[in-house]
């Protein structure tokens, strides 16, 4: 659980506010940005806690593509690393 986890609105809002052309992530948490990024197809760079938690997001944005029938979901130009 990640108490300190912006909001998908926010997100959505800050990346059409700066016009964001790709977004490194320090605090992958749960997978807000990494998932906003697949939608809009940006490239994303995200470091998670660790190889247990790389995994499990993975899985988890995987899933939530799915889910939101997002194409081509393999294809997002995202990379999850662990610390």
């Amino acid at each position: 659980v990640f108490h300190h986890e912006p909001s998908m609105l926010l997100v959505e809002e800050l990346c059409h506010m700066t016009c964001c052309q790709g977004v490194i992530d320090l605090t992958c948490g749960s997978g807000v940005w990494a998932l906003h990024c697949m939608e809009g197809r940006i490239p994303y760079f995200g470091v998670t806690l660790s190889s247990i938690h790389m995994d499990d997001l993975r899985t988890h944005l995987v899933k939530q593509a799915l889910a939101a029938n997002i194409k081509n979901a393999d294809m997002c130009p995202f990379a999850l690393f662990p610390v």
